[in-house]
């Protein structure tokens, strides 16, 4: 018995000019799993992080995931890190939406599971 584990940087110097996702995580082999959005430089960016959740493929049942804890997005440079103690669907990603300023992000996910 073994443990599967995922650890992937999803976007590098991304400017959080606008809004913007990663791409779709297969959490398949995956029970729990993290995101980390860190961002820097710029001119005080100001948003909030979501987590999307998904079963289909294609996506077409896209859903929000709320978490207890806000991924608020506020000052020239910080770390938000998104905990998922359990991953409900087979797909997960993480979207950035842009209130104002701007920076430069880069996002990170580790995801663990048993071995089948």
């Amino acid at each position: 018995m073994g443990l599967n584990t995922l650890k992937k940087q999803l976007l590098v110097d991304e400017p959080m000019s606008g809004t913007f996702s990663t791409e779709w995580i297969d959490c398949l082999h995956l029970t729990s799993g993290s995101f980390s959005f860190v961002w820097s430089a710029g001119s005080t960016p100001v948003g909030v992080n979501r987590l999307y959740i998904s079963n289909e493929p294609t996506h077409s049942d896209e859903q929000e995931l709320v978490l207890s804890d806000t991924l608020a997005i506020s000052g020239s440079s910080g770390v938000n890190i998104a905990n998922i103690d359990v991953i409900p669907c087979r797909y997960i990603k993480l979207s950035y939406v842009r209130t104002s300023g701007d920076g430069t992000a880069n996002v990170y996910f580790v995801g663990k599971g048993d071995a089948n």
